[in-house]
């Protein structure tokens, strides 16, 4: 065909690769969080794996330059925002991803006072090559409301029975809590969720139940030694008096020792005292401590020693040297004290957690030794879980007080949740035979619900009996029940209830009744 033909001539131009879309969104794009919890930033990512992004306040004192990289590829990256440091503190990123992703500071400027985040509006950019986008953190004022306490199993989770709105065995007054359970107090509290990501007061060899300057107070000793220690006469709490930060304990004497004894399972509680064991306490003005021993003492590698005495602390602020001496240098532990605000409290910053003894102040040994402290984000809820199994029965109180000094808050907020422990106990009624072989069998318990308890029903073993069991769990109401097929119409029958090795009641003898009745009963 020739030329002219009106057929559309090829220009050999070759069309080359279309530039990708990359896009990236907020899940969110406005964010709200208590100033001092973790706000979550989602970031939803097509076409790429990286995307930056800018957290900067509408004051333009506080700026964070992030980079963000979809590690595992499913195009959701959750950036996890501890507002309470706002920067890296001890090591510790002011931001995360979670999971496998990851999230790195490019650069990271304030001029706020830290630690906690102002209130405010903090702008949010997010940025790939091809798109760009805008959304709004808005950090609102923590907030310190009413609290509740409830017996619970163990290993119960904190959202299951938060989410569950049953009021599991909770009372106006105080919580019975058989032992064995888990003691659970929840305060409405926020603005601590990012300070529990910090390690607290009991991670110092000693602490100061009141670290600001000048403050009379007592101070805690708490040492695992790493080997056993045998024939101990002496133990010595020696402070560095270098710069000025010893505390005052030249008036100490032995009625100034509020605890000294043995913890020996770990649970924060002494179950040996040594008090009746001192013979003598000597003080220096350098700031040495010497307890002197009638009798010789040993602690085992798996025990902690704890002692708690008053003692005035220094005008100064910071950390500084203190040293305790088992023997003659059988065993010398060197760690830190601290004073200030900074470590006021046993979750420092001003806010103080701490499990009580309403009955005998001594027990309690470490205040957080019992506890398991997790945050809830979803209720806003710091939730404290006491295990009551190395409890004695008795009246505990779980308080939390944020000092009027504290970054959280400056009204001096104090709340208080008390239990009684108690022993386990069932009653089980009558059994019930329901036709010619179906044997069932109630009770009721003090245990929390879902717990799971054994009830038995056994013949003479002497006479080759059976023994039959059923595994059950404790409803709402305290009630179990059971229900058995009987292989045979022997009798009398024992009927008992167990949890774990623990025998809840006294066993209940019950009688069959012969053919005769049964079917003059029908």
């Amino acid at each position: 065909m020739g030329a002219g033909s009106g057929t559309e001539a090829d220009t050999g131009a070759e069309i080359g690769p279309q530039p990708i879309n990359e896009t990236v969104e907020f899940a969110d794009s406005n964010v709200a969080e208590q100033r001092g919890n973790v706000a979550t930033i989602q970031l939803e990512l097509t076409n790429t794996d990286e995307t930056s992004l800018l957290v900067r306040s509408a004051q333009r004192d506080f700026r964070a330059d992030l980079r963000v990289r979809d590690e595992d590829g499913d195009g959701t990256v959750r950036v996890r925002f501890n507002t309470f440091y706002g920067v890296e503190h001890g090591n510790r990123p002011a931001f995360t991803a979670v999971g496998d992703d990851s999230v790195t500071v490019r650069t990271h400027a304030t001029t706020q006072s830290l630690p906690m985040l102002e209130a405010g509006r903090y702008n949010m950019i997010a940025s790939t090559e091809t798109s760009r986008i805008a959304g709004v953190l808005q950090l609102e004022e923590p907030t310190v409301g009413e609290s509740q306490s409830r017996a619970i199993a163990p290993g119960t989770d904190v959202k299951t029975v938060a989410a569950s709105e049953v009021d599991i065995q909770a009372t106006a007054g105080k919580t019975t809590i058989a032992k064995g359970d888990i003691g659970r107090a929840e305060f409405d509290v926020s603005g601590v969720e990012g300070l529990l990501q910090d390690p607290t007061a009991r991670d110092q060899l000693v602490t100061a139940t009141d670290s600001r300057p000048r403050a009379q107070t007592t101070h805690r000793v708490q040492q695992t030694p790493d080997r056993n220690i045998e024939g101990v006469e002496t133990i010595s709490i020696d402070y560095d008096e270098s710069g000025g930060v010893a505390p005052n304990i030249q008036s100490l004497s032995w009625n100034d020792l509020e605890i000294l004894g043995v913890d020996t399972d770990d649970d924060g509680h002494i179950d040996r005292s040594l008090t009746g064991s001192v013979s003598g306490v000597r003080t220096t003005s350098a700031g040495e401590i010497s307890i002197r021993f009638d009798e010789p003492v040993s602690i085992s590698e798996s025990e902690t020693f704890f002692a708690a005495y008053t003692a005035t602390n220094p005008g100064k602020t910071g950390t500084a040297d203190v040293r305790v001496r088992f023997g003659s240098d059988q065993y010398v532990e060197t760690g830190e004290i601290s004073y200030g605000a900074d470590s006021l409290g046993t979750l420092t910053h001003g806010v103080d957690l701490r499990l009580q003894s309403a009955d005998d102040r001594s027990r309690i040994g470490a205040p957080l030794g019992s506890l398991t402290t997790t945050y809830n984000s979803t209720t806003d809820t710091l939730v404290a879980d006491v295990d009551t199994t190395h409890l004695e029965p008795g009246t505990y109180t779980v308080r939390f007080q944020i000092y009027d000094d504290s970054p959280v808050s400056d009204d001096g907020s104090v709340v208080t949740e008390r239990f009684v422990v108690v022993p386990q106990s069932a009653s089980i009624s009558e059994p019930t035979l329901t036709n010619e072989s179906t044997l069932v069998v109630n009770a009721t318990t003090n245990l929390a619900p879902e717990n799971d308890v054994a009830m038995r029903v056994q013949t003479d073993p002497l006479r080759k009996g059976y023994l039959l069991e059923c595994t059950t769990t404790v409803e709402r109401d305290g009630s179990v029940a059971c229900e058995y097929e009987l292989p045979d119409t022997e009798s009398p029958l024992n009927v008992t209830i167990r949890r774990g090795g623990t025998q809840l009641a006294e066993p209940v003898q019950y009688e069959l009744p012969d053919a005769t009745e049964r079917y003059s009963s029908n």
